[in-house]
């Protein structure tokens, strides 16, 4: 199974890692790489799994199938970060 991103701390890697604590699983191997491109070249090479955001399937690589986690309290909060006082008009 591959997770990303490797840091910061903590990220998605370790939502999916407390889901499978919460659910008494423990994988074979799970390896975290630093971005989710990544991890889906080596899932469409042929490597492992990567468990992604639904969002993340419009990335669109050749030789993957996606499929829905059917666990409905299974879900990945979406943050924010930025500069502390930064008065910038995009932000």
């Amino acid at each position: 199974i591959f997770s990303y991103p490797t840091t910061p701390k903590p990220n998605f890697s370790t939502t999916i890692q407390a889901l499978f604590t919460k659910l008494g699983l423990v994988p074979a191997q799970l390896t975290e790489v630093r971005e989710i491109h990544m991890a889906l070249g080596l899932v469409a090479s042929g490597e492992g799994i990567c468990i992604i955001p639904e969002s993340a399937c419009d990335i669109g690589m050749k030789n993957l199938t996606y499929l829905n986690i059917l666990d409905l309290e299974a879900y990945s909060p979406i943050s924010l970060s930025m500069r502390n006082m930064d008065q910038s008009s995009y932000i």
